[in-house]
């Protein structure tokens, strides 16, 4: 690695009960240590945010380390599990948050390549190390500015923070809604894609199947709001069956997005035909004063549609 240098750990890293826990895990921990560009503390437990809530991408972390992709998945699942990080899954990649982060003493004015003052003697207990950022790393990470706008205000509650640091973060972030405009940029597939992938949380790739079944609602000519809609309805009223239970492919989403369209469309053509009657009884001629308000169902009225039909008879 360029540039490399040593870097401190705690020797409490090197219990038996975080062996057991980590196992190979450590190297994406001490990963996530040493790519921490900011800590927000809660509880009495600092959480590092990993290069400023930068969505990272399982591949990525494969190249990294040198490793399958499925490697990097267990990894994960088991600091996961085990309480050491925590994972927000975004349409672009995982945003990691990790337990017992380094510490700065001073934090305004330092960057991710600043050796941290350590302020804990207690050292036993916890595990807070330090070293360069990886190569994962771009120019707009290596300063403590997070990236929040990948994040909605929904996902801040799994990242632990006091109360300033989460009000800094959510005036940052708005309402965490894309604009207009910004998804007028973005193809009708991708909008999809990047939905589903956000619901189901777990994974960052669409199966074949998956691939089929979105570009057959686009061609079937299902608006890209009914479709949204309808995921979202399906991942809602979807109940577990048991613990684990979780929708897996796009097919499922699909009986609940024909149901959406169809409901939308009936709308649609219920508030034209009222639309319509609503012209035709306006363009309507009103009955002579003082006639009666019936319908005219006598000579005078055929005399209109068929002029000259009485008296040929």
């Amino acid at each position: 690695m360029p540039d490399s240098y040593p870097f401190p750990i705690y020797s409490g890293l090197l219990e038996p009960r975080h062996y057991k826990s980590i196992g190979s895990a450590v190297w994406l921990f001490l990963w996530c240590i040493s790519s921490t560009t900011k800590e927000l503390e809660k509880d009495g437990i600092t959480w590092g945010i990993v290069l400023g809530n930068k969505p990272i991408k399982r591949e990525d972390l494969a190249e990294q380390f040198g490793v399958e992709e499925k490697t990097v998945r267990r990894w994960i699942k088991q600091l996961e599990e085990q309480g050491y990080i925590r994972v927000t899954r975004a349409p672009y990649g995982m945003i990691f948050t990790v337990r017992n982060s380094k510490k700065y003493q001073n934090s305004s004015g330092k960057n991710a390549h600043s050796p941290p003052e350590r302020v804990d003697k207690n050292v036993q207990s916890e595990v807070r190390e330090w070293t360069e950022m990886s190569s994962l790393t771009d120019k707009n990470v290596h300063s403590n500015k997070d990236i929040t706008g990948d994040i909605t205000v929904k996902d801040l509650s799994v990242l632990p923070s006091s109360e300033n640091a989460q009000e800094e973060i959510e005036s940052n972030l708005g309402n965490g809604v894309p604009s207009t405009e910004l998804r007028a940029e973005i193809s009708p597939f991708k909008q999809i894609e990047d939905h589903y992938l956000l619901r189901r949380a777990i994974g960052f790739d669409l199966s074949g199947t998956d691939i089929a079944a979105i570009r057959k609602v686009l061609e079937d000519g299902i608006p890209v709001g009914a479709v949204l809609t309808g995921i979202d309805k399906a991942f809602e009223q979807y109940k577990p069956r048991f613990e684990g239970d979780r929708i897996k492919t796009f097919n499922y989403c699909l009986p609940v997005i024909r149901e959406q369209h169809y409901h939308d469309t009936a709308r649609k053509e219920r508030v034209s035909h009222e639309t319509d009657r609503g012209h035709a009884k306006h363009g309507r001629s009103s009955p002579a004063s003082g006639g009666s308000t019936r319908s005219p169902v006598g000579q005078g009225y055929y005399d209109q549609l068929y002029p000259g039909l009485i008296q040929s008879l």
